[in-house]
């Protein structure tokens, strides 16, 4: 398969900061994969592909492999956002154990009940506490949600316990103060960019430093995920000025 003249224009300069917007069905994989190609012709470079789930990340990791050879698959991790902030957040961890799912909807009700919130009002006020939890710069408030996130993480604390959207902000507050380090990739290609949400780019812009290099990639009219915090084309638009980043439509 050829690159038409457009996408040719993409790969040409590997280490350009790019937003890439891409429609279903333009190729947009291929691209991704023969930036890649381009990217790892470098032999000092090693490249992270981010996206958001365990079966892209895998088909991703797949088809570089397939198309790259080994030399520069090598080189090359394919992971989720998830997965790479757990791993990162391992040295501020402290004992602590991640709880998702069931567990975590657990202590939530436990809140709930302690606090006498209406149980019907479960999902609403869950979502709230994540929006929460998705805020860097919260700071507490006197209003009944802010008391159940304040009274959440004081029950997971007391059991030594953290929920997944703590491990990602306290990341991203290491990552400001220098407690931890930036990953060590000379560059980033992230897929679904449209997908991402306002702890994930804070994430991206920590890791901006001299001698790194990213691109995301996404279709902001493909963004169904608002509801859990996706901001869609807000940060399609502040990551082409914070990273100075060439636009590809």
């Amino acid at each position: 398969m050829a690159l038409t003249e457009e996408q040719a224009s993409i790969i040409a300069d590997p280490n350009q900061n790019k937003l890439i917007c891409a429609l279903p069905g333009s190729g947009k994989t291929y691209v991704s994969i023969s930036l890649a190609d381009a990217i790892l012709t470098d032999p000092k470079a090693h490249l992270l592909m981010v996206t958001f789930t365990n079966a892209a990340a895998s088909e991703m990791q797949h088809r570089a492999t397939a198309l790259l050879g080994k030399e520069k698959s090598r080189r090359l991790k394919a992971k989720t956002f998830a997965k790479i902030m757990i791993e990162q957040h391992k040295p501020i961890l402290n004992g602590r154990r991640l709880i998702m799912g069931g567990e975590y909807e657990n202590y939530l009700f436990r809140v709930m009940k302690k606090l006498s919130i209406d149980i019907e009002n479960k999902d609403i006020v869950a979502k709230q506490i994540e929006n929460i939890g998705r805020d860097i710069d919260w700071q507490p408030k006197s209003d009944l949600v802010s008391k159940a996130y304040i009274e959440l993480q004081n029950m997971l604390a007391m059991y030594s316990r953290i929920d997944l959207a703590t491990v990602a902000r306290e990341l991203v507050i290491g990552l400001r103060s220098g407690d931890i380090k930036p990953l060590n990739f000379s560059n980033f290609i992230v897929d679904e960019f449209q997908d991402t949400d306002t702890v994930q780019f804070q994430w991206l812009l920590a890791h901006k430093v001299p001698g790194k290099h990213f691109c995301v990639v996404g279709d902001d009219d493909q963004s169904i995920y608002s509801w859990r915090g996706a901001m869609g084309y807000q940060n399609m638009v502040a990551y082409q000025t914070g990273f100075e980043a060439s636009a590809y439509l």
